[in-house]
């Protein structure tokens, strides 16, 4: 949750509202793609990241625990967005 609101808030812009998900709506809007599909593109990234862990056993960038937590923030935000933005 620590993960999921401190970096939340630099995507959220309107912090009154706390809009978690402005990010993906914004992004979405400027590409032309949905905003599932943004959020897609954004979970795959990180396992990707873990993907590269399991088979060589390493990681370059950041620590594992972050990638596991990071990716455990994007399944909440993906459920978000199904509830919310259909």
């Amino acid at each position: 949750m620590d993960i999921l609101n401190s970096k939340g808030a630099d995507y959220a812009r309107d912090k009154e509202l706390g809009d978690k998900l402005g990010n993906f709506r914004r992004i979405a809007a400027q590409t032309g793609i949905e905003p599932r599909q943004v959020w897609l593109i954004y979970f795959l990234k990180h396992v990707d990241a873990l993907a590269h862990w399991a088979m060589t056993g390493g990681v370059e960038s950041e620590a594992l625990e972050g990638r596991f937590a990071d990716a455990r923030n994007y399944i909440d935000l993906g459920y978000a967005i199904w509830k919310h933005l259909g």
